[in-house]
């Protein structure tokens, strides 16, 4: 596993990007390649264009240089013949030279030519037009016979133009070779300069894809270091979970063999059933801290901060510390640096969790001495500080280093001698910080360690800081929830298809009054809540037939309006919250004790009301047994009058707590000397002084009196006969 895998990215996302990017490098580097061969391409083919157009301009003024010359030809011709049919022949082959010249100078015209070229093609066209007409005529003269020298002078200025245009059309042949070489120079340029920057962009590109690769190659080399680093932590952790498993389980099944033996009785069968109670605990933590630490890797685990009473909660988890503190002849003390916010806000469940952490490994490292818990505030900052403190082992630096990494204990000694998952700090840390907080440490080896849990507290208001201890009141523990829940009653459906689980369920509500109906399918759970009456229905979540999510489903849209509690194995939070979302009232996680099963029902359950009905006198069942029971009925009976006595008084001045503890006296003796009436409605009674129902207990406390009443007429029945006896 990898220990900051909350620091690292996905090992598959990472390689899935490099490969996206080193795809899209590679298409980059083939997509400069087409480029430059494109642009290659194109370069090579505007030289032949600008070759090809150059090549077409030179041919057309070649032509017409060439028809210039042939016309001078004709003309010196026709002046030198005296045959009129030479002079006419001669005469067409002029006018056909002056065709071709024109198609040449139209098709040269209609070629792409820069500014100079355009002004010396027009100036070719006025002297064409000037002096070609001049000379026509003089051809046409000369060819009708009329000597030269009446067309001397036209003549001579049509010799001089054609010499003209001679020259212009040599300067425009040589100003196109020029100009063309010029555009061939600068798209050479043009290209050369393409070419540098195509050359530096595929050089920048592969010496990317070399730094790309090179990085590529180090990740994996890392990323196979970091395996190899969580294949070694996978298999100390599997070794370490091995031994934390096997460890309670073979305790478990050990004395679970014992106890089937009848060999095994009294003391030894009530320390065999604590060993498996303590292992079974200590297992269920094992699993609660490898579940925590998947989320938390996950990224699921989630706080729900609420308000609490620090003070509280902190005494409630030193009270049992103590406790274990006390087995090992160590001193626990619970020291408050006031003052104290009476009220924060965080996560009690969590909060618990990381107290307990810490304070079990302060007991359980530390062999005498003392473990002290400090408790201060700083209100100001918003911020609480519970200080850990133990005279134990110690640590020294390079064992702190590693103290809060995932799966490692100290060293492997620490491992053998006390064993642990080497979870709990890691997870306690990452909870402190979720909460806004941290843990820090101190330690001394052989003097002790510090552990130092800073939390958020929220906003503190003044008025609630506490300058000491708040004093109890008597009296609340009256409206306290009640352990003895035998004065439950109603119906419950139980829903499971574990034959084990449905048995310990069907016997946790036999310490109830309720009535129990049981089955082992979702369906039948449908069919059999819409037919019966009942109070409340357990509902598995993982059923044959149908399963408990669809079965309450069923339920809710038939109409069926009584509590329904999941009862699962899956104990996450978004479990939780998807059985209330579609229609739970409750939810109650896997595996569970029987007080916190019972306290979870309890609200579900009306209370079961004892039938004392009746005028007769009221004779004990005991009395007519051994006469051992008879001084202990006869004591009974006569301090009736003075607990009734009792009993109106606090009722009249609704003394609660009194009439609590008149009727638990009542509740233990009744059933002892063969009332079980007695001890039957005192439990009811009790139930409902402990669940602040003072006016119904106010009712049943005047069936009691007449209980009393029906006992007292029978006195005289059960004293004969127990002196009979």
């Amino acid at each position: 596993m990898d220990n900051d895998n909350n620091n690292q990215s996905d090992p598959g996302k990472v390689a899935r990007a490099l490969g996206i990017g080193f795809g899209i490098l590679l298409f980059i580097i083939i997509a400069v390649l087409v480029l430059s061969l494109m642009l290659h391409r194109a370069h090579i083919s505007t030289i032949s264009q600008i070759a090809h157009v150059n090549y077409e301009k030179v041919a057309h003024v070649e032509t017409m240089r060439e028809g210039i010359r042939q016309r001078w030809n004709s003309v010196r011709r026709i002046i030198d013949t005296d045959d009129p049919f030479l002079r006419d022949a001669e005469m067409l082959n002029y006018f056909d030279q002056a065709r071709i010249y024109r198609e040449a100078r139209e098709q040269l015209q209609v070629l792409p030519m820069d500014a100079a070229e355009a002004a010396l093609h027009e100036r070719l066209n006025r002297m064409a037009t000037e002096y070609q007409a001049r000379l026509d005529l003089v051809v046409i003269r000369l060819a009708e016979g009329l000597p030269l020298g009446q067309m001397r002078e036209a003549y001579e200025l049509g010799i001089e133009g054609q010499d003209r245009i001679l020259q212009e059309l040599n300067t425009l042949s040589e100003m196109q070779r020029t100009a063309a070489g010029r555009a061939a120079e600068q798209l050479q340029r043009q290209y050369q300069q393409q070419f540098v920057i195509m050359s530096l962009l595929g050089l920048l590109l592969v010496m990317l894809a070399v730094g790309i690769a090179r990085y590529v190659s180090g990740y994996v080399t890392r990323q196979n270091a970091r395996l190899n680093d969580a294949m070694a932590v996978k298999s100390r952790f599997l070794a370490t979970m091995s031994h934390e498993i096997r460890t309670p389980l073979t305790a478990i099944t050990g004395f679970a063999d014992l106890l089937l033996d009848p060999r095994t009785k009294g003391r030894q069968r009530e320390e065999a059933i604590r060993t498996i109670l303590r292992n079974g605990t200590h297992l269920q933590q094992v699993v609660n801290e490898i579940l925590d630490f998947s989320k938390l890797e996950a990224n699921k685990l989630l706080v729900e901060p609420m308000e609490i009473r620090p003070l509280e909660l902190i005494e409630e988890v030193a009270s049992v510390l103590r406790m274990q503190a006390r087995e090992k002849g160590l001193a626990l003390e619970l020291e408050h640096r006031f003052p104290l916010p009476a009220v924060i806000r965080t996560d009690p469940v969590r909060l618990k969790q990381i107290l307990f952490n810490l304070g079990n490994n302060a007991v359980k490292f530390t062999e005498q001495g003392v473990i002290r818990i400090v408790v201060s505030a700083d209100p100001a900052q918003q911020r609480m500080r519970i200080d850990v403190m133990d005279t134990g082992i110690g640590l020294n630096p390079e064992q702190l280093a590693r103290l809060f990494n995932p799966f490692t204990q100290a060293d492997a000694s620490i491992t053998r001698r006390f064993g642990g998952t080497g979870l709990g700090l890691y997870l306690s840390r990452e909870l402190a910080r979720m909460l806004g907080g941290d843990i820090q440490v101190e330690s001394v080896p052989r003097h002790g360690s510090r552990f130092t849990l800073h939390l958020d507290t929220g906003p503190i208001a003044p008025e609630t800081m506490l300058n000491d201890l708040p004093s109890l009141d008597p009296t609340a523990h009256t409206t306290m929830p009640s352990t003895d829940f035998s004065a439950l009653g109603g119906r419950v459906l139980l829903a499971e298809d574990a034959p084990d689980s449905r048995l310990l369920f069907t016997t946790y509500l036999k310490k109830t009054a309720a009535q129990v109906h049981s089955v082992d399918n979702g369906k039948a759970a449908v069919e059999e809540a819409l037919a019966g009456d009942f109070d409340l229905v357990l509902m598995d979540m993982q059923m044959p037939v149908m399963g408990g999510m669809e079965a309450v489903e069923r339920l809710r849209e038939a109409g069926f309006e009584k509590p329904i509690v999941m009862l699962t194995a899956n104990a996450f939070r978004e479990d939780r919250e998807r059985c209330l979302k579609i229609g739970c009232t409750g939810f109650i996680p896997k595996p569970v004790r029987l007080s916190a099963f019972l306290e979870a029902i309890a609200p579900y359950l009306p209370l079961h009301e004892p039938d004392v009905s009746g005028d007769e006198p009221l004779v004990s069942e005991l009395a007519a047994e051994d006469e051992l029971f008879h001084p202990a009925i006869e004591c009974f009976i006569h301090g009736l009058p003075q607990i009734r006595e009792s009993l109106r008084r606090a009722m009249d001045s609704r003394a609660w707590h009194e009439v609590a503890e008149l009727i638990h006296r009542l509740k233990g003796a009744g059933g002892g000397v063969g009332y079980p009436q007695v001890t039957e409605l005192a439990q009811h009674i009790e139930a409902l002084l402990r669940a602040g129902h003072h006016d119904r207990a106010h009712d049943q406390l005047t069936q009691m009196d007449r209980l009393i009443d029906r006992i007292l007429a029978g006195a005289h029945l059960s004293l004969s006969s127990a002196r009979a006896g």
